[in-house]
Order: structure tokens, then C-alpha cells, then sequence
């Protein structure tokens, strides 16, 4: 069976449920969407509708206004869409089916692969469109289409917003690395001094070793502060995530 064939019969790839709940979960608690927002883009979706609403969910998260059925219906009657996305009635229809606890990053993560998936379809045909025609050299075709893969490898690395607690968690644990340099830098450094004080016990520079101990005692301090401002910095984002996109709504 041909390529053509297949797509025929099956259709291009899509999961309708998992973008219904994407967007039927921003509708129930629209914190969710930077979440989404992070990682999904309009196109990501499958329906001209699901990009529509998703369209309209980023508008009204711009200008920092709840999004709920009402607003997003209100936002799309603005531009003439609502009837082209079925209504107020499809709106409400969004979370039917939608477990208790929702699993968000699982549904996020189906509809990026469904739409990676599409990209390398339409890629490919492009690729085969080109081959057909012949008026460019197979080098050239080739460079096109490895640049084309290493795109879309790219946007599916791309895993969005990283969280806060990963924040914390990749910072403290980047520290102990970093603490265990500075304390063999202290360590070298205390050596040094030693090395530096004249025979006579007179040290260069006007600083013997405990000087040296002293400074570098009161450079890890500096470093523990600055470490604790940022554990403190990112808590508070993690306790108001509004306030990393749309800034205070008063």
C-alpha cells in the first residue's frame, strides 16, 4: 500500500479527546494555560477550532483577564468565531469525559506528538515534491532536508517552562558541585599563602594565611546569601504562577 494510500484511510495524525482536554482543563482552573502555553503552540492543534480557542485563551491571558466558557465565548464572538467553533454548547462540551485528576502534561505531551508527527509528514512530501520536480540538485535537496529534521528535532526538545521547584531543585544541586570547588579553591588558596610568607614572616602582599582563610570565609558567605535569595525568589513565583506571565491583576 502507498504512502498516499495510507493516508487516505487513516487521516494524519491527531488525538481529538487529548486536545479537547487541554482545553477543557485550562476552562476549569485557568492557571493550567502558561503550563500549555509553554509547550503547545496554536498550530499544535489538529481542529481549526482548538486552534482558535487556543488563540483566544492567549489573548485573554495577555491582558490578564480570567479564562473561563464565558470570556473565551465573549472573545471569540469579538472576531466573529464562536459559531465557526460550534457554539457556546462546544465550550461547555470541552471537559466531558475529563478524568477527576487531571493529567495535563500527559495530554500536552499527546498533542506535541501528534503535531511533530504532521510536520514530518508535510516536510517529507515537501522533500518528495522537490525530488519530483528536479530542478535542484540532490546535494541541495539534501542539505534542505537535514535542516528541515534538525528543525523540528529542536522544537520537540523544546520542553517549555521549567517549573520552580526544578528551578530549586537543579540550583541546590548544582551547589554541593559548586561548594566542593570552592572549598579545594580555599583549600589552594591557604597552601599559597603559606608558600607566599617570607622566611622571615613577612608575608607578600601584606596578608598572611589566616587573612586568606578570613577572605575566603567571607566570599562562600556572600555566595550562601545570594543562594538563599534565589531559593526565596522562585518560592514566591511557585506561590503565585499568574504573576511569571501576566504580571499582578490587582
Amino acid at each position: 500500500m502507498s504512502a498516499t494510500s495510507i493516508a487516505l484511510d487513516k487521516g494524519l495524525p491527531s488525538n481529538v479527546d487529548a486536545e479537547r482536554f487541554v482545553l477543557g482543563s485550562i476552562l476549569l482552573n485557568d492557571s493550567l494555560y502558561i503550563q500549555a502555553a509553554g509547550e503547545l503552540q496554536p498550530d499544535d492543534f489538529s481542529l481549526e477550532k482548538h486552534r482558535r480557542i487556543f488563540s483566544r485563551m492567549g489573548e485573554l491571558a495577555e491582558r490578564g483577564e480570567r479564562i473561563d466558557r464565558v470570556t473565551v465565548a465573549n472573545e471569540l464572538m469579538r472576531f466573529g468565531e464562536l459559531e465557526s467553533c460550534d457554539g457556546l454548547s462546544y465550550l461547555v462540551s470541552l471537559d466531558d469525559g475529563l478524568p477527576q485528576t487531571i493529567n495535563i502534561d500527559g495530554y500536552i505531551r499527546i498533542v506535541k506528538d501528534k503535531a511533530v508527527l504532521r510536520r514530518i509528514i508535510f516536510a517529507s512530501q515537501h522533500l518528495m515534491n522537490r525530488c519530483l520536480i528536479g530542478e535542484e540538485d540532490a546535494d541541495e535537496i539534501l542539505a534542505g532536508a537535514e535542516e528541515t529534521l534538525l528543525k523540528l528535532g529542536e522544537d520537540r526538545v523544546k520542553s517549555g517552562l521549567v517549573s520552580p521547584r526544578q528551578v530549586i531543585d537543579e540550583y541546590q544541586g548544582g551547589q554541593g558541585h559548586q561548594h566542593g570547588i570552592h572549598k579545594a579553591g580555599r583549600e589552594d588558596q591557604r597552601a599559597a599563602c603559606r608558600r607566599t610568607v617570607h622566611p622571615g614572616g613577612a608575608a607578600f602582599n601584606g596578608e598572611d594565611g589566616a587573612g586568606a582563610e578570613h577572605r575566603a570565609a567571607r566570599g562562600h558567605q556572600g555566595e550562601a546569601d545570594g543562594s538563599g535569595l534565589l531559593a526565596r525568589n522562585v518560592e514566591g513565583v511557585a506561590a503565585d504562577p499568574h504573576a511569571v506571565r501576566h504580571g499582578s491583576r490587582g
